[in-house]
C-alpha cells in the first residue's frame, strides 16, 4: 500500500510539472529583445594591435589544428578566495568596473558554501576582496524553508539597469532537488532584496537550475534560460514583466540530456542557444534557434564540437557568434605537453578555448585560442561579457579559485579575419584547373581554360581590396 502511495504521488508531481509546462505554450512574449551592436571597430590600421596577445605555435599533433593560438598575456586575473574551494562565476559588465558573483566553501554541496560577489575597476589589476551576499543560513531565513545549501549564481542588468541575482537551493538530496530563488540588488549594489521562489510546478516545485544569464527584454522584463535536471533533463526559458514576475515558461524541445542553456540575441526578435551535453547524443553539442521575441524554437541540430557534460556560453559580438567552450579532448596544446613527454591528465575540462560560429546554417565552429589549460586539474564553467574594447571572461580554475582574462576585440576580430582569408584563399584554389594531366607547361596556365567567372573569383579580392 505504501509503495502505490509513492507511485501515485510521483505520477502527480510529474503530471503537474507536464500540464505547468503545456499551459505556457498558450501564452506569447510580445516585448523585443534588447539587442544593440557595441561601438567596438576593428582596427586594420595598426598592426602592433592585431592578436598582440596571442603566440602562435606551430606543431604537428593528431589534432584537427597544426597551428593554433594560445592566449599569452599578464592580463590572466585572480579573485581573491579564502575558502577552500570556489566554482560557477557569472560576469556583469558595468561600465566602469565589472561584478563577478560565484560560490564557494569548504567543497561544493557543503552546508558553509556561501554566494560571494566581487567588483573590478577595469584598468586595475586587482579584484576586490569578494563580499558573502547570500549562504543557506540566510536564504532559509527569508524564504521559511530549511536550505541546506546553495549555488550557481547568476547576475545580469535588466533594460531598466537593474540588477538581478539568481541562485540556486536545495533542501534535501542533491542538485536535481534544487529550487530557483530570486534576488535584486539595490542602486549601490551593496545589498540585495529577496523577491521570492519560483514556482515553476503544480503539484511539486524542484529539480529546476539556472546557470546562465537572462536576455533582457525593452518593455524592462527579461527571458530567463534554466533547465529540469530530474529524469529527462530538458531547458527552458521564462518570461519575467517589467516588475520581475514570472509570466509563463516554455520547454525549449523534447530532446532529452540538454542541460545549462546559453542564449544570445541574434536580432530584436531571433536568438540562438546552445547546451550541455549530459552523456547522451555522442556527446555533439546542439545548437538552436528561435524567432519571434522567443515564442517559436525551431527544431535543435548538431555542431561540429563535443560537449562531455561542460558548460559552454555563447556571445554575440558585433554580429559574430562567439563560443567560450571545454576542448580538453581534442585541444593541441595538451598533446604539445606530451610531446615534450610531460606529465599531463586528458579529460574534457583539461582546456577551455574560444571558438567563432563560422557557418551558423551547418553549426560550424572554429577554435580562435586556447584561453588556458591546466595538466592536471580543470578550467571550468565560463562566464563573458564584453563592452566596446575587450572580452571579459571569468571561469573555475581547479575548483580552487575564479580567474578571469580580458581579451581584446581587436585580436579576436583579427583572427575572424585570418580565417576568412584562408576560406578564401582555398576556394580560389579550387577555381584553378588541374593541368598535369596536360602536355602544358604545369607553371603556365593558359587563360583560355579558365572562364570569364573564373576569371572574377580569381581577382575580385584584390579589387575589392584597392576599391575598398
Amino acid at each position: 500500500m505504501r509503495f502505490f502511495f509513492i507511485i501515485l504521488c510521483v505520477c502527480f508531481i510529474i503530471l503537474g510539472s507536464f500540464l505547468h509546462l503545456k499551459r505556457s505554450d498558450f501564452e506569447q512574449n510580445n516585448a523585443a529583445f534588447v539587442f544593440k551592436s557595441s561601438g567596438f571597430t576593428p582596427d586594420t590600421k595598426n598592426p602592433q594591435n592585431k592578436a598582440s596577445v596571442n603566440k602562435q605555435i606551430q606543431i604537428t599533433t593528431k589534432s584537427d589544428l597544426s597551428q593554433f593560438q594560445f592566449f599569452e598575456s599578464g592580463s590572466h586575473l585572480l579573485v581573491p578566495n579564502f575558502e577552500k574551494s570556489a566554482h560557477a562565476s557569472a560576469l556583469l559588465d558595468l561600465d566602469s568596473k565589472l561584478m563577478v558573483v560565484f560560490f564557494a566553501g569548504s567543497r561544493e554541496g557543503a552546508r558553509d558554501v556561501k554566494i560571494y560577489g566581487s567588483f573590478l575597476s577595469k584598468g586595475s589589476m586587482y579584484w576586490n576582496e569578494p563580499k558573502p551576499l547570500i549562504d543557506a543560513q540566510m536564504l532559509s531565513h527569508l524564504s521559511g524553508k530549511f536550505i541546506r545549501k546553495v549555488g550557481n549564481p547568476i547576475v545580469f542588468k535588466d533594460s531598466f539597469n537593474r540588477v538581478h541575482l539568481f541562485v540556486v537551493g536545495v533542501s534535501l538530496g542533491g542538485w536535481a532537488t534544487s529550487k530557483i530563488y530570486q534576488f535584486r540588488f539595490d542602486e549601490a549594489l551593496d545589498n540585495i532584496e529577496y523577491l521570492g521562489e519560483l514556482h515553476l510546478g503544480v503539484f511539486a516545485n524542484f529539480s529546476h537550475l539556472v546557470r546562465t544569464p537572462a536576455l533582457s527584454l525593452e518593455n524592462g522584463g527579461f527571458m530567463l534560460p534554466f533547465y529540469y535536471e530530474l529524469a529527462d533533463k530538458y531547458p527552458l526559458v521564462g518570461f519575467f514583466d517589467k516588475d520581475s514576475k514570472l509570466l509563463f515558461t516554455k520547454k525549449l524541445h523534447n530532446f532529452k540530456s540538454q542541460l545549462q542553456p546559453s542564449v544570445i540575441p541574434l536580432s530584436s526578435s531571433d536568438c540562438l542557444a546552445v547546451f550541455r551535453i549530459h552523456r547522451s547524443h555522442d556527446n555533439k553539442m546542439f545548437l538552436q534557434q528561435c524567432k519571434d521575441f522567443g515564442n517559436t524554437w525551431e527544431a535543435p541540430y548538431k555542431s561540429n564540437l563535443q560537449n562531455f557534460d561542460s558548460s559552454s556560453v555563447l556571445l554575440n559580438i558585433n554580429g559574430e557568434v562567439i563560443l567560450v567552450h571545454n576542448d580538453g579532448l581534442d585541444n593541441p596544446l595538451l598533446l604539445l605537453y606530451d610531446l615534450f613527454h610531460e606529465k599531463v591528465r586528458i579529460h574534457p575540462r583539461a582546456s577551455l578555448s574560444l571558438f567563432w560560429l563560422r557557418d551558423k546554417s551547418k553549426g560550424e565552429f572554429v577554435r580562435l585560442m586556447t584561453l588556458d589549460a591546466l595538466k592536471d586539474g580543470e578550467v571550468s564553467y565560463p562566464a563573458a561579457v564584453s563592452d566596446d574594447t575587450n572580452l571579459y571572461i571569468s571561469y573555475t580554475y581547479d575548483r580552487k579559485q575564479i580567474k578571469s582574462i580580458i581579451v581584446s576585440l581587436d585580436s579576436i576580430f583579427e583572427l575572424i579575419k585570418q580565417d576568412r582569408e584562408s576560406l578564401e584563399e582555398i576556394h580560389l584554389e579550387s577555381l584553378v584547373p588541374d593541368t598535369s594531366q596536360t602536355n602544358r607547361d604545369s607553371t603556365d596556365l593558359d587563360s583560355e581554360t579558365i572562364t570569364e567567372e573564373q576569371k572574377w573569383e580569381l581577382h575580385k579580392f584584390d579589387y575589392l581590396r584597392d576599391v575598398g
